[in-house]
């Protein structure tokens, strides 16, 4: 079973006397220091890195495409006899993403640590699902990993064709429901205002389309600020929904 690594940050002078920061994986304290004295670093400081939860604007992050693209570039880098951390390295070389671009240095230091692909994906939920990290596991166990890659690629391809035909058939009700809300707008913020004034002056009852259609009408236009704040909260609180764990899995 591959052993679970923890994150070290240290301070070493080299043989000339210049100090340096770094961090490295390892399973204790020990083999940390250990492994810095084997190369012949006087260690000054060594103390494990607390798991810290990055803030949203600094978390990584792939379109489709792009997960689609690395599963195929690793089966071909591998392929070709490339070790895992230099085909990662070609891959970071070629993101600009600074998110990205960290995501990718911290898999390559956990795989030079002895974490395998899977684990150093692991890490990463948002972006690689359970099925694409136990997919890599078992190509990894198997030894194997090279024709997974490939089946991987496969998979992401099929689905990727489906969300574009997904995505092409939603594209004409998506015009029609944008011409309908247009048209919408346009009755409540110009028509309805002036056939209200006419309403006011009968004094009858109106039947329930037509007395909604006015309240919406009335709200809209008296009280846009605490009709955008609801709305906002309402869809603030769908998204931290989503983001909770126990809905994810629904």
């Amino acid at each position: 079973a591959t052993q679970t690594m923890k994150k070290f940050s240290y301070i070493i002078t080299d043989h000339l006397g210049k100090k340096q920061k770094g961090d490295l994986y390892s399973p204790t304290q020990e083999s940390a220091l250990q492994e810095l004295k084997e190369k012949g670093l006087l260690v000054l400081k060594l103390e494990e890195c607390k798991e810290e939860k990055l803030p949203f604007w600094k978390k990584p992050s792939l379109a489709f495409e792009e997960k689609l693209l690395m599963a195929s570039h690793l089966a071909t880098m591998v392929g070709a006899g490339l070790t895992l951390t230099e085909a990662l390295t070609i891959l970071l070389e070629q993101t600009r993403s600074a998110n990205n671009r960290a995501m990718y240095e911290d898999m390559i230091h956990r795989i030079n640590a002895g974490q395998t692909l899977s684990d150093a994906l692991a890490q990463y939920p948002s972006v690689f699902s359970s099925i694409y990290v136990s997919m890599v596991a078992v190509g990894e166990k198997s030894g194997s990993l090279q024709d997974v890659l490939g089946y991987l690629e496969q998979q992401l391809e099929k689905e990727y064709d489906l969300r574009q035909k997904v995505f092409g058939a939603m594209i004409y009700p998506a015009v029609i429901v944008c011409l309908t809300l247009t048209m919408v707008a346009g009755i409540v913020f110009f028509i309805m205002p002036k056939i209200l004034k006419i309403f006011g002056a009968f004094d009858v009852g109106l039947p329930l389309p037509t007395r909604i259609l006015i309240g919406v009408t009335h709200l809209i236009t008296d009280k846009p600020i605490q009709l955008f704040g609801g709305l906002l909260l309402f869809f603030g609180l769908l998204v931290f929904l989503w983001t909770l764990p126990s809905v994810k899995q629904l």
